[in-house]
């Protein structure tokens, strides 16, 4: 194995070839670490994939201390993303990790791959860490995970179908006027993102509200989902004194916000560019559809050929609350992870499963990384994630136009990391 060393006045650094244990072929080679010339703290780490794309960590040590991941938070270059094989780069900053440069002696990275396709966030001190699958028993098991921490799940980047196909429209017997706005087309998102695997329960919410309040709570017994939010509530208001108008203001949220409240737990964790916020309706849309086909109910093998009846069998059987006679929603029936996720492992997207978005509603624009449009009015114009309170609607995860909902009105929310600015 090719050693090379670059040597300062105190700081050693060496070069490691990292291999995958298992039997995809994936390597990391090629792997050179050099400390900034004139000898400044910042240490530049060139790498390269090969076999299939991965996530990847760096681990480093030095003399007197035991092996550790260098936080994602010190990094700059290509460290969130899915690396493609080829050439990749990332810069560390010893400095902004607090520690001091003079002393690493004989200092080390190893770079290695790592699976990052679920993300749990401690809600407690704001640290995450990765897991490739969902545990053994679910993540329901852990009483944590519906109090203290919250479970993401990445969504790769890609092109997908948002809007009801031409023989599903026909199928559910969507008017002229309703069917234009909601026809199929592709949407094109060009970053990875993580969603909540569930909606925010009554523990997560209390614990982080009442913590940026200053307070903190036993919240043990709280596992229902979370449905009484504002879009206010969540984000502010556009009033004169908030004026929080998406896409106009951006990701700024009022400071006594819940999403603010979220944002103050990982101030000092998370990466500069990555954003807690909601999901744009692409997003979420992304995540319900998972891999299902345009005709298809996602998990239980409905069709656009389904029955009134049969759609209505299906809505009892995949919805986070079971639509009553009227076709809506009963929100005394919100028990987190009473359905069986769909297949990217999400739960309680199908039903009267009610959630805010962060846009606002009215047609999108573009067909590439959409941010919905800005609006002063304080009109029902926010956009609430989920079905129409028709009971035939209720199996469908792609809806094309973003559906009205008073600002003030209450319903649930599910988290969104944005790894990525939306806003170019």
């Amino acid at each position: 194995m090719k050693k090379i060393t670059v040597l300062s006045f105190a700081l050693f650094v060496s070069v490691f070839t990292s291999f995958a244990e298992n039997t995809t072929a994936t390597t990391i080679e090629n792997v050179v670490v050099r400390q900034r010339w004139p000898w400044k703290g910042v240490v530049d780490i060139d790498f390269t994939v090969r076999g299939k794309a991965t996530g990847v960590k760096f681990v480093a040590k030095y003399d007197g201390v035991e092996p550790f991941t260098l936080a994602e938070k010190d990094l700059s270059g290509e460290f969130a993303e899915i690396l493609e094989p080829g050439v990749h780069s990332v810069t560390w900053n010893p400095e902004k990790a607090g520690l001091d440069k003079t002393e690493l002696k004989n200092f080390s990275v190893l770079v290695e791959p790592e699976d990052k396709t679920y993300l749990i966030l401690n809600l407690v001190d704001g640290s995450y860490r990765y897991a490739a699958e969902m545990p053994e028993g679910g993540w329901f098991a852990e009483p944590a995970n519906f109090q203290t921490n919250i479970v993401f799940r990445r969504v790769l980047k890609g092109t997908f179908t948002m809007g009801y196909s031409d023989d599903l429209i026909k199928a559910l017997g969507f008017t002229d006027s309703y069917a234009w706005p909601n026809r199929a087309r592709p949407m094109t998102l060009t970053s990875d993102y993580y969603m909540a695997v569930y909606k925010t329960t009554d523990g997560q919410h209390y614990y982080v509200t009442n913590a940026a309040a200053g307070v903190i709570k036993d919240v043990s017994s709280r596992k229902a989902v979370y449905a009484l939010a504002t879009y206010n509530d969540m984000r502010g208001s556009t009033n004169e004194t908030d004026g929080i108008c998406w896409p106009e203001t951006k990701y700024d949220v009022a400071p006594n916000s819940v999403i603010a409240a979220f944002r103050k737990v990982v101030k000092n964790t998370f990466p500069s560019d990555w954003i807690i916020d909601l999901p744009t309706s692409a997003q979420w849309v992304r995540a319900a559809r998972g891999d299902t086909p345009d005709n298809q109910i996602w998990s239980i093998g409905g069709t656009v050929e389904s029955t009134q009846e049969e759609l209505t069998n299906f809505a009892n059987r995949v919805g986070c609350w079971i639509p009553n006679s009227a076709g809506l929603g009963d929100t005394m029936q919100k028990t987190l992870g009473r359905y069986e996720p769909n297949d990217w492992g999400f739960y309680d997207f199908n039903g009267a499963a009610f959630e805010w978005g962060v846009d606002w509603a009215g047609w999108y624009d573009t067909v590439v990384d959409p941010v919905g449009r800005a609006t002063t009015s304080s009109s029902s114009d926010r956009y609430r994630c989920g079905a129409y309170k028709s009971t035939k609607h209720l199996c469908w995860m792609a809806p094309g136009y973003l559906q009205s909902y008073a600002p003030t009105q209450s319903t649930g929310y599910r988290l969104c990391i944005h790894l990525k600015s939306l806003f170019k």
